[in-house]
């Protein structure tokens, strides 16, 4: 959840603002919720999230990590760095930071570094 304009000093009313609000119209399943500064860090939460929540499901209750993992992890390797994706659509912007950029398809102007030759 994206929370514009807060900074990081909420005011007193912050948490009665969340219950009275955005909780109150929550989904039910919903039982927690991360606000973030802006929607580019909104969907680097999201992913991250959607990352999180699916190695769970894929591990189950075995929370050790094998010596495999966790070697493999810090090169950037299988199978502690498996290979996952996420799905974006022609015309989608979703950000300019490095998760949300590389899922952006809205304009080669968000994504490619243009470089600028000046004359002397």
């Amino acid at each position: 959840m994206n929370r514009p304009a807060l900074g990081n000093f909420p005011s007193t009313t912050w948490a009665e603002q969340i219950n009275s609000g955005l909780l109150a119209v929550k989904p039910k399943w919903a039982d927690q919720l991360f606000t973030m500064m802006c929607g580019s860090c909104a969907n680097e939460g999201a992913f991250k999230a959607a990352f999180f929540a699916y190695r769970a499901r894929e591990r189950g209750s075995n929370l050790d990590f094998s010596e495999a993992e966790i070697t493999s992890c810090m090169n950037n390797a299988e199978p502690g760095s498996p290979h996952l994706s996420i799905l974006s659509f022609k015309g989608g912007f979703h950000g300019r930071l490095f998760g949300s950029l590389s899922t952006t398809r809205s304009k080669p102007i968000h994504k490619v570094r243009l470089r600028r030759h000046e004359t002397r």
